[in-house]
């Protein structure tokens, strides 16, 4: 939605991006009673680690025919993540991610390394739901029972992966799942700044090559 926002107005996907973050800080909100913190920390948070993968991954650089950089932000299990991904579009319609460039504020990090760990992960995992996690269902069970027919991305799917992590006072947050909501819509936003499509449904399957 935001990438549709920014085309609309004429307007790049970050520059919407920081708009938003602004508006919340400048404090047209609405009410808190949701939110386990202020939502102008909640956004504060997210501009932080939004900023981050934005300068990481030199968004707004030229780049290569059909490739293009998606963006996206989230915040779940008390931490703030975004993901920048360099998509590549091939003529018969094959994704590549050769590089992947994440940010997470989670608090203190009581282990580093296996925070970093889990954001690269996320990016595999989130990469593979994305792409291939298509699950049917066939006389009331799921047919997908194995690897063997539910795919996960494989070595050469996966993307060269950066990880930046800020480490404050605000209480630990999770490190696991955080990091996967943002993958998907980084994804399909560099697909559409790479060829210009918009992806709506998931799994991407072949919608490229139809």
């Amino acid at each position: 939605m935001v990438d549709e926002i920014a085309e609309a107005t004429g307007q790049r996907p970050d520059e919407v991006w920081f708009e938003l973050f602004g508006s919340v800080l400048s404090g047209a909100e609405l009410s808190d009673a949701d939110r386990p913190e202020p939502r102008p920390l909640v956004a504060e948070r997210l501009s932080v680690v939004f900023r981050r993968v934005v300068e990481m991954s030199d968004y707004g650089r030229a780049l290569p025919d059909r490739t293009g950089i998606g963006l996206a932000a989230w915040t779940s299990f008390g931490s703030f993540t975004a993901a920048a991904l360099e998509v590549t579009v091939g003529e018969g319609g094959e994704v590549r991610v050769p590089r992947a460039w994440t940010a997470i504020d989670c608090g203190l990090a009581v282990s580093p390394d296996l925070v970093r760990a889990q954001m690269e992960g996320a990016v595999v995992f989130g990469l593979s739901i994305a792409l291939h996690g298509e699950l049917t269902v066939k006389n009331g069970a799921v047919v997908q029972d194995n690897f063997d027919n539910y795919e996960v991305c494989r070595i050469r799917e996966a993307p060269e992966v950066k990880v930046a992590l800020f480490e404050n006072e605000h209480p630990l947050g999770g490190a696991g799942e955080p990091g996967v909501p943002p993958v998907a819509p980084a994804l399909t936003s560099g697909i559409f700044a790479a060829v210009g499509k918009r992806i709506r449904p998931l799994p991407i399957g072949d919608q490229l090559t139809e």
